[in-house]
């Protein structure tokens, strides 16, 4: 073959060959091996979408892992109605005012009638005006039993714009307290509590790393988040193995279940938050609530115990 037809057949058969290695050059990227955890990470996102997918309402998901930051969200921007779930804004507050030294937690305030509402509580019971209560145990109140007028006398107390402006200060861009409790007509008008997962991870995270509650506060904020969850269950703790320590605050309201908390497992704490809205039904929502909070328990209770190749190497963390 003369050397001006070798030169043309080597050009042709460059031609040919440089798409391949192109190709072979971008596959390492392409391929880029992912970590055994944000697999099994992955798959529990996908899960949790199903039950959102299933769900016969509107369902907002928060979760993130404070250990190593991952997050992940559903509807996570979606202004949702809090129902009780919003006092944990109010307690924040209240418990901020204590550190400032601009109100005293021991401070008595008398529980007249005309002070008391309805729903969920027991100081609408108190009949004869004689009872005086605390501000510190009018808190207690709030978390423990869900008291609505316990929670109104301390959005008394507060105000609620100085609640909205300290939300807002902390990065809170889509929380706002716009009714007391049991203000039907407010409601009806179109002024809902209302917040966003993404929001209230951000107030529960502030708080567990500390910094924006003195370190009494902080103990304080996280113990009284607990007690709903201690007393009889909530549907986050109801997806989490006895024993594990939950500090939540459900809110109920007609065709609304909320739970927002952070789950205190040994080795991998992490925090979740569930909204939902137009539910078929309010046990629908809660049984809703809780198999996403199973769902997630179970990857952090196997990455809790298991090496990055996902062998077990501690001892075992409880078992839902």
């Amino acid at each position: 073959m003369r050397l001006g037809g070798m030169r043309a057949v080597l050009a042709a058969v460059a031609v040919m060959a440089a798409p391949t290695a192109g190709a072979r050059a971008a596959a390492p990227a392409a391929s880029r091996p992912r970590t055994l955890r944000q697999l099994l990470w992955q798959k529990t996102v996908r899960r949790s979408r199903r039950q959102a997918a299933r769900f016969d309402g509107i369902m907002g998901i928060g979760v993130r892992d404070l250990t190593s930051g991952q997050a992940w969200y559903h509807h996570g921007g979606l202004a949702l109605p809090t129902a009780s779930t919003i006092k944990t804004t109010i307690l924040f507050e209240l418990l901020h005012l204590a550190d400032l030294h601009r109100l005293d937690l021991s401070t008595p305030v008398r529980i007249r009638p005309a002070m008391t509402v309805g729903g969920s509580g027991v100081l609408h019971n108190l009949r004869d005006g004689a009872t005086v209560m605390s501000l510190g145990d009018l808190a207690v109140a709030m978390m423990q039993l869900s008291d609505n007028s316990a929670t109104n006398l301390l959005i008394e107390r507060i105000g609620r714009e100085r609640i909205n402006r300290e939300m807002r200060r902390l990065g809170l861009a889509h929380t706002a307290l716009r009714r007391e409790m049991m203000d039907s007509k407010a409601a009806r008008a179109g002024r809902e509590n209302v917040s966003t997962p993404r929001d209230l991870l951000r107030l529960l995270r502030r708080v567990y790393r500390g910094g924006v509650l003195s370190p009494a506060s902080r103990r304080l904020y996280l113990h009284l988040m607990e007690l709903p969850s201690r007393q009889e269950g909530t549907p986050l703790s109801r997806g989490v193995a006895p024993g594990v320590a939950v500090a939540d605050k459900p809110g109920v309201l007609e065709n609304v279940r909320c739970d927002c908390g952070l789950v205190l497992l040994p080795r991998r704490p992490y925090e979740l938050c569930v909204f939902t809205t137009f539910d078929r039904s309010g046990k629908a929502g809660e049984r809703a609530i809780t198999a996403i909070s199973r769902l997630w328990y179970g990857y952090f209770q196997r990455v809790a115990v298991s090496s990055s190749y996902g062998r077990a190497i501690y001892r075992s963390a409880p078992q839902p």
